[in-house]
């Protein structure tokens, strides 16, 4: 399984195949909208990592489609205590989309759970994610990623690889 994904990756090899771990920003955003038609602000948490940044690039091309619509407030780069006080203040028309947090700006690792439960206790605004792995954490939910779904596809492909299917012939 890869993340951020693009062909270029395996240009010119012949016996590849694999599992795309691919998050859906746009149908995420257009849920949360969708969900709260009084939305004016939608809060982005994300960190400055690979997959962090990956997320970034599509975030910045999908924000003239809502410009007119709601304002999207993004941060990576802030450490847990600025991020609590930034969604201490959204208001009842706010939504957070909860993309990643394993280390703030100050180099301090968390915990995929203990981050997101210790915003969860300082505001009532609504969480949603990208990953099921925050299910049961304080996200509200959102259009997400699963792990072990991965997991049971790759299983899938090492199978037919084993059975003898050639790995090129597997998308």
């Amino acid at each position: 399984g890869i993340n951020n994904f693009d062909y270029s990756m395996i240009q010119g090899i012949k016996k590849v195949t694999g599992v795309v771990e691919n998050v859906d920003i746009e149908k995420n955003i257009d849920l949360i909208i969708e969900n709260h038609p009084q939305l004016d602000k939608l809060l982005v948490i994300n960190e400055k990592s690979v997959t962090g940044d990956a997320i970034k690039q599509q975030l910045d091309t999908l924000l003239l489609k809502y410009k007119d619509k709601i304002v999207i407030d993004y941060i990576d780069s802030m450490d847990m205590d600025e991020i609590a006080l930034k969604t201490q203040q959204l208001t009842y028309k706010s939504a957070i989309l909860w993309v990643l947090l394993f280390k703030d700006s100050t180099g301090k690792f968390f915990t995929f759970k203990d981050n997101l439960q210790h915003i969860r206790k300082l505001t009532d605004t609504p969480i949603y994610g990208l990953w099921d792995f925050y299910l049961g954490y304080g996200i509200v939910g959102g259009y997400l990623t699963s792990a072990t779904a991965q997991a049971e596809s790759a299983s899938k492909i090492v199978e037919r690889i084993f059975a003898g299917e050639h790995p090129s012939r597997i998308p």
